[in-house]
């Protein structure tokens, strides 16, 4: 097992493998592989929630895995014949009770509708194309007519498509190179009412940073710049409430494989505060960024997947998620997406990954029952110590202890009854990495011996 730490004055992120539930393979067929994108939604309205993935490369498919409730899907192919289509996603375009698809293609720029009844997708329509690499989607009723429109991003544009209501569009641009003071260059948006005034704004992120477009309620987008000295070429963006004040924060991913956040400062206008290096992933291949409570402490995590494995970033409520997380360490996996979504209704959103291998699968959560996560917060004095270290919890839980320096390096491992105590008085003076791991959870603390 390795451990890393990456140091700043007192921060540190370590890497360990968890206990989470085994891997339970949804598809392993050779149709997988070459995954862009996986998003969910009930396709079907059997209150079940399906998966809708774009594949590209040597595929070329958008499938639809429908959940059967008993941990099987089926696989439907309704697209087979697009150019490296890059992003899915959905909405009810005319209104007929069903999600309907729209899709958008890396190479040409492709916008494609598939709609859907009680029969299932229909044939795709091909809505435009832009002439420039095609990035993602975001849906929403974006001038406030009740009927749901999509706003995409190529490589070098940003559009509205406005819907009547029959799943009929009117393409309307929102910012194209020729019209922008400014190289334009786009990855990702998300969509997020900024302001609060019930209109759906859009963020997206560019090589400038991150630029806010402001909706008047019309679909009329003003661009601002949220920018730094220290950011540039924003490639993942996700939206994620990290602290819980129900304001609706920003995570990305920097061309330095920097994550950082932008903490939200108000509800009523586009007010942020940049916290740099909330963790260090070494990796700046990441696709895409989801969030999870995953330790039932009301605060929402980080998911994704780097260094071809799945990650989970415990979130300190500290703005840092410095406990790395390794939900499968098979060296061979080649994670490249990842999702999060309830698929047997337990009220818990399970970990989705799927490998460019082309194993599409999901672990369970098995978070602890908030009682039980209470009562296991625990605490360790006195910290600095000399010789005895007590380590206090209010339920009664075997431990297994392992010590480390700052190095990773493994100093001793050894078993306890919490709670317990452990003497230190033939330790070095110095710090050091506390992990304390029962069966459902892992906790690390930083101990000073003097």
């Amino acid at each position: 097992m390795k451990y890393l730490y990456f140091l700043s004055l007192v921060l540190f992120t370590l890497n360990v493998k968890a206990q989470f539930s085994e891997v339970l393979i949804i598809d392993d067929s050779e149709e997988t592989g070459a995954v862009t994108n996986i998003s969910s939604a009930d396709f079907n309205n059997d209150d079940l929630v399906d998966l809708l993935l774009s594949r590209a490369g040597n595929k070329d498919q958008i499938n639809v895995y429908y959940n059967q409730g008993t941990g099987n899907f089926s696989r439907v192919v309704i697209e087979n014949n697009l150019n490296d289509p890059v992003f899915v996603n959905y909405g009810d375009f005319d209104d007929n009770g069903f999600l309907d698809v729209v899709a958008i293609s890396e190479t040409g720029g492709e916008i494609v509708l598939y709609m859907n009844d009680v029969n299932g997708f229909s044939n795709p329509v091909v809505l435009g194309s832009e002439g420039s690499f095609g990035k993602s989607i975001v849906v929403d009723d974006f001038n406030a007519d009740g009927f749901v429109d999509f706003v995409v991003i190529h490589q070098h544009a940003i559009a509205v498509y406005e819907n009547n209501g029959n799943a009929e569009f009117t393409k309307n641009p929102i910012l194209t190179t020729a019209e922008s003071p400014n190289i334009l260059e786009c990855f990702d948006l998300v969509k997020m009412d900024v302001n609060g005034d019930g209109h759906m704004d859009v963020i997206t992120a560019e090589t400038l940073g991150l630029v806010v477009y402001t909706n008047d309620g019309n679909a009329n987008f003003t661009p601002e710049t949220m920018k730094t000295s220290s950011i540039h070429t924003i490639s993942s963006l996700q939206k994620i409430d990290f602290n819980n004040d129900g304001l609706e924060d920003l995570v990305f991913l920097d061309a330095n494989s920097e994550l950082l956040l932008f903490e939200n400062e108000s509800a009523t206008t586009s007010t942020f505060t940049l916290h740099s290096n909330i963790a260090q992933i070494s990796s700046n291949s990441v696709k895409a960024i989801r969030s999870i409570d995953q330790n039932g402490d009301d605060l929402p995590d980080i998911y994704l997947g780097y260094n071809g494995q799945p990650h989970l970033l415990q979130n300190d409520s500290n703005y840092s998620f410095n406990q790395d997380l390794i939900l499968d360490d098979q060296s061979a996996l080649f994670v490249q997406e990842v999702h999060v979504a309830d698929l047997n209704n337990d009220g818990l959103d399970e970990f989705i990954w799927e490998s460019a291998g082309g194993t599409l699968a999901y672990q369970n959560n098995t978070i602890l029952n908030l009682e039980e996560s209470t009562k296991f917060n625990i605490e360790i004095y006195p910290n600095p110590t000399s010789d005895v270290l007590q380590i206090n919890c209010q339920i009664q839980k075997q431990a297994k202890l392992s010590l480390y320096d700052l190095n990773g390096k493994g100093l001793s491992h050894f078993e306890i009854d919490l709670p317990g105590e452990i003497d230190l008085s033939e330790l070095a003076k110095g710090t050091y990495i506390l992990k304390i791991q029962t069966e459902h959870k892992i906790q690390h603390q930083k101990i000073i011996k003097h």
